[in-house]
């Protein structure tokens, strides 16, 4: 049984988790969107780094492939 704000009943800790995503997912609207893209492009005009190119763009698939192989190799280190 787990234990959420104080509460143990699991009707309330549903009802609690609804209603806090519900919260923090009201942005996906177009208009939302619109303001959270805008905020972005205003804060990235201050960033002072690297610029970004294709060079740094990586996908799931690569990131799990990395995560996989790294497992192995650690995996054989502690098998051998």
């Amino acid at each position: 049984m787990g234990i959420v704000d104080g509460s143990t009943d699991e009707w309330a800790i549903a009802k609690q988790f609804a209603h806090h995503f519900a919260k923090v997912c009201s942005s996906n609207t177009v208009l939302g969107a619109t303001r959270l893209e805008a905020r972005y492009n205003q804060m990235r005009s201050d960033y002072d780094g690297h610029a970004i190119d294709d060079r740094f763009r990586f996908d799931a698939e690569l990131l799990e492939n990395v995560i996989l192989k790294m497992k192995g190799e650690k995996q054989q280190v502690w098998t051998a």
